[in-house]
């Protein structure tokens, strides 16, 4: 019984028992790691049913039913159950929106997303154009999703704007903004802004100077 993350809600998800109850010992796994009972997994049913608690969507992924049998015809004998727990795409970790890059080097980013199925990612630029591989353009995997990783050589002052990765699958589509501009530009717009303040500051207490003088 294949089943779709919901995030926040419960989710079931199933194997088919071969034989009754008695005859069968059930255990689950999930990328190669062994699931027990615990806070957020609970067996049911006689360990035919995994229901995870609250889920999110790196739950997604492939769950598998070990199912050993004990009856007298099939003892000894082990089946596999492959189930599909699909979620929609979602970032693995937290990443920097802002890339600072001096002209002429190559820039990097990196859209660290995964999901089941895997996503598909594409690139835009300034949020409409898509970003293709070329000469100067490079899109390679990261991970085991390919696409999440674009460079871009010998960046010119018309490569600076905003970058857009995407990421769909058959569930749902996640998107990630990222700001490119040339280094000093944050550091720049910093100190425009404390100069307006201190500028402000020193007009109140001229201000207030002169308003004593009359």
């Amino acid at each position: 019984m294949n089943a779709n993350v919901s995030e926040g809600a419960d989710v079931t998800i199933g194997c088919k028992a071969e034989t009754d109850s008695e005859g069968q010992n059930l255990t689950w796994y999930r990328n190669g790691m062994r699931l027990a009972n615990s806070d957020r997994y609970t067996l049911e049913a006689n360990g035919t049913r995994l229901v995870i608690k609250d889920s999110r969507p790196e739950d997604a992924g492939v769950y598998t039913c070990n199912m050993t049998l004990h009856t007298t015809e099939k003892s000894g004998q082990t089946l596999l159950q492959d189930v599909m727990l699909n979620g929609q795409p979602y970032m693995t970790k937290d990443v920097s929106t802002t890339v600072d890059i001096l002209l002429n080097e190559t820039l990097t980013i990196t859209c660290p997303v995964a999901g089941y199925p895997r996503p598909v990612v594409f690139w835009l630029r300034d949020g409409d154009t898509e970003v293709k591989a070329s000469d100067r353009v490079t899109l390679s995997s990261y991970g085991d999703v390919a696409g999440a990783r674009i460079m871009i050589k010998n960046l010119t002052s018309s490569d600076l704007g905003e970058y857009t990765c995407a990421a769909e699958n058959s569930i749902g589509r996640m998107v990630k903004e990222f700001q490119v501009g040339p280094v000093g530009a944050a550091v720049s717009e910093r100190v425009a802004g404390l100069m307006n303040v201190v500028f402000g500051v020193l007009v109140a207490v001229l201000g207030m100077a002169c308003s004593d003088l009359w």
